[in-house]
C-alpha cells in the first residue's frame, strides 16, 4: 500500500493493524488536531493514551484514525530511555 492515496471517506472499513478508529459521525477529530492524544480514563481513575491523531476527514465530521500507541509501545519505550510502560491490555 506504500503510496496509496488514504481517506477516511469510509472511516474504519480499511485501516492497518498499527492504526485504530474512533470518534462519532459529527464529533471527529480535524486536521489542525493531528498528533494530539486519544485518551481514555480506567475505572481506577488514571487516564491512558491509546492512539495520536493521524488522518481526518476534511471536514471533520467522520470518525478519525489513529495511530495505535500499543502498536509501537516498546519502540517508544526504547527511545525515551523507558520513561513510558507498557500495559498489556487482558
Amino acid at each position: 500500500r506504500v503510496g496509496a492515496s488514504r481517506s477516511v471517506s469510509a472511516p474504519c472499513r480499511d485501516i492497518y493493524q498499527s492504526e485504530l478508529c474512533a470518534g462519532e459521525t459529527g464529533k471527529a477529530p480535524c486536521t489542525s488536531d493531528i498528533g494530539d492524544p486519544l485518551v481514555a480514563q480506567a475505572a481506577s481513575g488514571r487516564w491512558f493514551q491509546h492512539g495520536s491523531v493521524a488522518l481526518t476527514d476534511e471536514k471533520c465530521k467522520l470518525p478519525g484514525i489513529f495511530s495505535k500507541l500499543s502498536h509501537y509501545c516498546n519502540w517508544i519505550a526504547q527511545k525515551t530511555g523507558f520513561a513510558v510502560r507498557c500495559i498489556e491490555r487482558k
